[in-house]
């Protein structure tokens, strides 16, 4: 279950990717395969605490484990996933860090394969974007 809202404003969570290693590049399909980490920001009140009522412990690492009850973390989607369901590539075990103000940090690796429409009339000296769009699929602003 994710934290409430505050005011009735939706969680702000601060969304990361960061491409580690680029594995293959199909310029006639139009995928690009990378190994990506992605990083999740968040604060979730409901695991604060006051450090000086636990001997001054200001950080921990929770479970984040969605099957077993762990810590709540972020759905996401990458729109232009090529490859079906992604959460079958991306780790979803592993722990959250968690600071006694209830900011938690969150990051997890895996592969990611993206449609791109390579433009290549400049090729071989072409230069290509590849957009990543990446939104919450269970949960909206509202």
């Amino acid at each position: 279950m994710p934290p409430l809202k505050i005011n009735g404003a939706a969680l702000p969570i601060i969304f990361q990717i960061m491409v580690a290693q680029i594995i293959a590049v199909d310029q006639i399909a139009g995928l690009v395969h990378m190994q990506v980490s992605f990083r999740h920001w968040w604060n979730d009140p409901r695991l604060a605490w006051n450090p000086s009522d636990y001997h001054n412990i200001t950080k921990i690492r929770l479970p984040i484990n969605r099957e077993q009850g762990g810590v709540w973390t972020p759905d996401f989607a990458v729109y232009e996933c090529a490859d079906g369901y992604m959460y079958d590539k991306i780790n979803t075990e592993g722990l959250a860090q968690v600071n006694y103000t209830g900011d938690v940090y969150w990051s997890t690796i895996g592969q990611l394969s993206v449609s791109h429409d390579f433009q290549l009339g400049n090729y071989p000296y072409d230069v290509q974007k590849v957009d990543i769009t990446v939104e919450s699929w269970a949960y909206t602003a509202e």
